[in-house]
């Protein structure tokens, strides 16, 4: 799973495909932040094929209420929530 949105960097770096590489769940007083890391790259086909790195990583922490953890937290809801920040706002599931 992975979204797709368009990014281009400050340098020119275009990435147009995005996949979570980690999560860390952490409680603090008693509310559940999810830090997620994203690798970006060129596409979709480049990151199957294996022939490129990611262009470049980004954190992200998105707050998940106790319910949504406890009952199991997916991926899923995890890309649905991070296509709730402006910077993906407009992605596609891919």
């Amino acid at each position: 799973m992975a979204i797709k949105i368009r990014h281009e960097k400050a340098n020119g770096l275009v990435a147009e495909y995005h996949r979570i590489s980690q999560v860390t769940l952490r409680k603090i007083n008693g509310e559940y932040f999810v830090k997620v890391i994203i690798n970006s790259y060129l596409s979709k086909e480049v990151r199957e094929k294996g022939t490129g790195l990611n262009l470049y990583a980004t954190n992200h922490t998105i707050t998940v209420p106790a319910e949504i953890v406890e009952s199991g937290a997916t991926i899923q809801y995890i890309y649905n929530e991070l296509k709730k920040l402006p910077t993906f706002a407009e992605a596609e599931d891919c």
